[in-house]
């Protein structure tokens, strides 16, 4: 099945879009999510993320009622190419999304001071 194209998902009037800024003050690093509340799905957007270190991986949050849960981590593929793709967990509540660098293979937990990308649901 095709990705539908970043344009097509922002004048869906289903989806929400939640901009993730950057929280490194030196990038201008961005993620963006296409989330449709009512049926759970997600896609990730990603903008002038840096390739992650050897050994390590970015991570997808959801924050609900203050609680990073897990969404999955990022591919280096998926980084590299800077394509959007459908968040494989489904997501049917959250206050904020936000991104961290992790260990490959990701973290029950994300590190606080390695989130590079937040974005409240608005």
């Amino acid at each position: 099945v095709p990705m539908k194209k970043e344009k097509d998902m922002s004048i869906d009037p289903t989806m929400k879009m939640v901009v993730m800024h950057s929280m490194k003050d030196d990038k201008g690093m961005a993620g963006t999510i296409y989330w449709s509340q009512d049926k759970g799905n997600a896609y990730l957007a990603l903008h002038n993320m840096p390739m992650p270190p050897k050994g390590k991986q970015y991570q997808l949050w959801v924050i609900q009622d203050g609680k990073p849960v897990d969404m999955g981590v990022i591919s280096n593929d998926m980084v590299e190419q800077g394509i959007m793709h459908k968040v494989a967990k489904s997501v049917s509540a959250g206050q904020a999304f936000a991104i961290s660098l992790e260990d490959e293979g990701g973290s029950p937990n994300p590190n606080m001071e390695q989130i590079y990308v937040l974005g409240t649901v608005s």
